[in-house]
């Protein structure tokens, strides 16, 4: 990839966040027929003992969330690249009748990816509060840099806000990618060629940590899309663990993509409330968290239902980007 072959992006999914907060358009009700077939289906496990567990696997035949699917799946293609689903009322239902919710929307938006470390394909994202290790985003509290979850599609259903702070952040990862361009191209470039990634789940012959193989692009064209890839802790720790040495440019371009991520009038900020349903495609969206103070009882914590989908169509990635598929499973690192 050389400079001069990196174009400006356009599209409804280039945006500014300071023009999106003075608008709504982006958050969609749950018509109430969708609610109705959730709290029947609800109700039927209620009744016959089913779990979550039981909503591994299903059809996607439900009218009123097929046709509340097809409205979400044009907004994460063909839109701003997310939505945020409102009216489902949490206080109603126990957190194991919400992910059985959640799973069924999900099931009818695309297939849906497991997640590493559940049994099922649904994960709680909350302050774990151990002593153990903390590879992944979803086990820490406090801030997230910007990072995309691996996967065509995240689903976060917030079932419990924190005691104070810990708003979302969302950025366009093309816009991001056109300010640089537009300011420090030769940085782009270094984040087209890319990084080597820590494999966070294998270790080698000596229990040491690893690669996970050949450099993976920030940026990169995918077919006639260009998307974007960024998972800055898999990138940090192969320099913490001693695997490679950055080069000052190589850090700059990280630092400068961070630095532009995180720019007050790219971002768009908001207060995710029990209920909310945020859909991203992380192809063309970053996400981030405000730092935030939590209840000290675990029952009282933050907590988020996670989904992750693939979607029928999107083009597939090569094997260098680590990115869950559920229609070719794959494990992302």
């Amino acid at each position: 990839m050389t400079e001069s072959n990196i174009q400006m992006i356009d599209g409804a999914h280039v945006w500014r966040g300071a023009d999106l907060a003075v608008t709504e358009d982006w958050i969609m009700s749950v018509p109430d027929a969708a609610l109705g077939d959730l709290d029947a289906i609800v109700a039927e496990a209620r009744n016959s003992g089913a779990g979550p567990a039981d909503f591994q696997n299903m059809e996607p035949e439900i009218r009123s969330l097929r046709e509340l699917s097809a409205s979400l799946r044009h907004e994460l293609g063909d839109g701003y690249g997310f939505a945020v689903l409102r009216g489902i009322d949490v206080d109603r239902y126990s957190a194991d009748e919400l992910k059985i919710m959640l799973l069924v929307l999900g099931h009818h938006v695309g297939p849906l990816n497991p997640q590493v470390g559940h049994d099922i394909p649904i994960g709680e994202v909350t302050n774990t509060d151990t002593d153990g290790p903390k590879n992944f985003y979803y086990h820490l509290g406090g801030p997230l840099p910007a990072h995309m979850d691996p996967v065509d599609v995240v689903a976060l259903l917030c079932v419990r806000a924190a005691k104070r702070g810990g708003d979302s952040g969302i950025v366009s990862s093309m816009a991001v990618h056109n300010e640089i361009l537009g300011t420090r191209p030769d940085l782009l470039e270094i984040l087209y060629r890319g990084y080597p990634n820590l494999d966070r789940h294998k270790l080698d012959a000596e229990g040491k940590r690893m690669l996970n193989g050949d450099y993976c692009p920030v940026f990169a064209d995918i077919g006639s899309e260009t998307v974007c890839s960024y998972l800055p802790s898999s990138i940090y720790m192969t320099e913490e663990f001693g695997l490679v040495e950055f080069s000052e440019a190589e850090r700059e371009a990280l630092d400068f993509l961070d630095a532009t991520a995180a720019r007050p009038d790219l971002v768009l900020k908001m207060s995710m409330e029990p209920g909310d349903i945020q859909l991203l495609n992380n192809r063309r969206i970053l996400h981030t968290r405000d730092d935030y103070e939590d209840y000290p009882e675990p029952e009282r914590r933050r907590l988020l239902l996670r989904v992750w989908m693939t979607i029928d169509g999107w083009g597939k990635y090569p094997a260098n980007i680590p990115h869950s598929d559920a229609e070719n499973p794959t494990k992302p690192s």
